[in-house]
């Protein structure tokens, strides 16, 4: 049975243009260092050209944690893919050579209902890393995540595990965190059971692709990566808020709604701003949107606490 710790939440933000987390250290550093430093989830699809800059913010020591994600969601959304064998192989060479700069590094799950075949993915992943281990002396293989996408037994009755079958699978072979998948949903029934079984073996959850502070609330997840604070900026719309008071994150939408005062208050003093300068500009919105996040990620850390 494994050892409770106390539980450091990490909310990973889905970020597409690191200059703009760069910016947001340089925001909120000489008032908070401690929140202006970001945990950033990168998806190996879309590096782009931006590995540089990512790895510069780590080295300056401007974000917090970093986490590999394998980008195979848009396999199983996009159906078949005769590449996944090349994609598998070009996935390792790209850990082999930056894994050192990971904190987190997700399995290939590329085939969402099939859990055996996932599994054997993180098996030949692992087994290739411990190799690589041995030989130069990193530590790899132990930060690597596999992904559980079992649905409720109720809803899918010939589905091949349940959620607690491919939890535990992962959870004996090792795993230290054990990423929960956001399609398909597993239920309240399926939650409860994979909350017992994370408890009992002392493994760490991560919930991909959805920050919902109470789903997180509720079952002590962990971390979570999200990015929706982008999602709800791309047009302008929205701004998110923490609220001291209720404990929660509040979206307000931008041209219609009248900001509270310590809401105004929180602008003014961490970021120089009136709510009028927010309208339009996406790039800072982003910014508030950031901070309520790392403002919940800090309520969470604290609520957890063991």
């Amino acid at each position: 049975m494994g050892k409770k710790r106390r539980k450091q939440v990490r909310m990973f933000h889905a970020v597409t243009d690191f200059r703009l987390a760069e910016r947001y250290y340089e925001l909120i550093s000489p008032t908070d260092k401690k929140l202006a430093r970001l945990n950033i989830l990168i998806s190996f699809n879309y590096f782009g050209n931006q590995l540089d800059k990512l790895l510069e913010l780590k080295r300056k020591k401007m974000i917090a944690s970093t986490f590999l994600d394998a980008g195979t969601f848009g396999m199983n959304i996009g159906g078949a893919n005769p590449g996944r064998v090349n994609l598998f192989k070009k996935y390792l060479l790209f850990i082999y050579k930056y894994g050192q700069h990971f904190d987190f590094i997700s399995s290939f799950d590329d085939r969402f209902n099939e859990p055996s075949h996932n599994y054997l993915n993180y098996e030949d992943l692992r087994r290739k890393l411990k190799v690589y281990d041995a030989i130069h002396h990193t530590t790899l293989e132990r930060k690597l995540v596999p992904v559980i996408h079992s649905p409720d037994r109720d809803e899918y009755e010939a589905y091949e595990m349940t959620p607690a079958e491919e939890f535990e699978s992962y959870a004996e072979a090792g795993a230290k965190t054990i990423g929960i998948g956001s399609s398909p949903v597993i239920g309240p029934q399926g939650m409860e059971e994979l909350k017992k079984l994370r408890d009992e073996y002392g493994v760490r959850v991560h919930r991909f692709g959805n920050f919902d502070f109470e789903f997180i609330t509720t079952y002590e997840i962990e971390s979570a990566d999200s990015g929706r604070y982008f999602r709800s900026t791309q047009y302008g719309r929205d701004a998110w808020f923490w609220d001291d008071d209720k404990n929660d994150l509040i979206r307000v939408a931008i041209r219609t709604e009248v900001l509270l005062p310590k809401y105004k208050e929180m602008l003014k003093r961490v970021f120089h701003w009136d709510w009028n300068d927010l309208n339009g500009r996406v790039d800072r919105i982003w910014m508030v949107n950031l901070y309520a996040h790392q403002q919940a990620q800090q309520f969470l850390t604290e609520k957890f606490a063991i």
